[in-house]
């Protein structure tokens, strides 16, 4: 069995830095070639990457792929955060209701590297009428759908294709 390390949980609240260039860390952990990781949105954000932001993803996903390689990442925690970026503050919060964000989310989920990933929802369920459900929908929502492989049949142009109607709705 692969082991699976989820990071960077222990990293938001600790000292350590994610990707800090001196060695992989797989390396670091010795958790060998073969270790797997699972990226947590909200641990992500508060430890420095703000996922509210193109730049702060883009910047996770850069340090990601150069110190785990996306390739072992086979799940992603999805959960917002209540508390803002940098704050090392483990608080969860409802998929759109915190410091994320739903663009933070549509950008995460429709990410071509990122979207084939197992995402495993992680936030609270206090609500009447279940929390869980509501942020399930939201993410489902949020999934933008698969471009077809199937070219689309053209439509005639030109001036052979026939008499143009006009359609009122």
């Amino acid at each position: 069995m692969r082991p699976l390390w989820h990071g960077p949980r222990r990293l938001a609240r600790s000292g350590d830095r994610f990707g800090d260039g001196q060695c992989r860390l797989k390396e670091r952990l010795q958790l060998g070639d073969d270790a797997l990781f699972c990226l947590d949105t909200r641990h992500s954000h508060v430890y420095g990457f703000d996922l509210a932001t193109v730049a702060g993803f883009e910047k996770l996903l850069i340090t990601a792929r150069e110190t785990i390689g996306l390739e072992n990442v086979p799940v992603i925690h999805s959960n917002d955060a209540k508390a803002v970026c940098v704050s090392h503050t483990d608080r969860h919060a409802n998929i759109g209701t915190g410091y994320i964000g739903l663009e933070g989310f549509r950008r995460i989920l429709n990410h071509p590297d990122l979207r084939a990933k197992a995402f495993i929802l992680e936030t609270p369920d206090e609500e009447p009428g279940g929390g869980h459900l509501r942020d399930i929908a939201t993410l489902k929502e949020l999934v933008s759908p698969k471009k077809s492989s199937t070219p689309k049949k053209s439509s005639p142009v030109g001036t052979n294709a026939g008499p143009k109607t006009r359609r009122s709705m």
